[in-house]
């Protein structure tokens, strides 16, 4: 879950400083925030299970931040896809290296 958030985050990040050149706590609030209310309302909803959560999760963000943001235009179908899959990839890599880091850690043999 954590993961999951940071993906987002640095989504939102990366887009604020794309598209604006700062990092404001409104880009946050309008980018981040519906995107993470959906993602972990679909986390909720479908067990944490990573692809229904993903596509069910960033697409209902997109439509609550067009709602929030009064977009709606063609472009954010295109913002639409890049969500999904830069999400996609980041959550889904760092899940996988979180998980394969813990697993290290608890695979550890014992001393003696």
């Amino acid at each position: 879950m954590v993961a999951d958030a940071v993906a987002i985050v640095v989504f939102a990040t990366i887009g604020q400083l794309s598209h604006h050149g700062d990092l404001t706590v409104g880009g946050y609030a309008g980018a981040a925030l519906p995107l993470l209310a959906g993602w972990f309302a679909a986390s909720a909803v479908f067990g944490g299970r990573f692809i229904p959560t993903w596509f069910v999760g960033v697409s209902a963000g997109v439509l609550l931040r067009a709602a929030i943001l009064s977009h709606w235009y063609a472009k954010e179908l295109a913002f639409w896809a890049v969500a999904l899959v830069f999400v996609g990839f980041f959550a889904a890599t760092t899940r996988a290296t979180w998980r394969s880091a813990l697993r290290r850690r608890t695979a550890r043999p014992a001393p003696g």
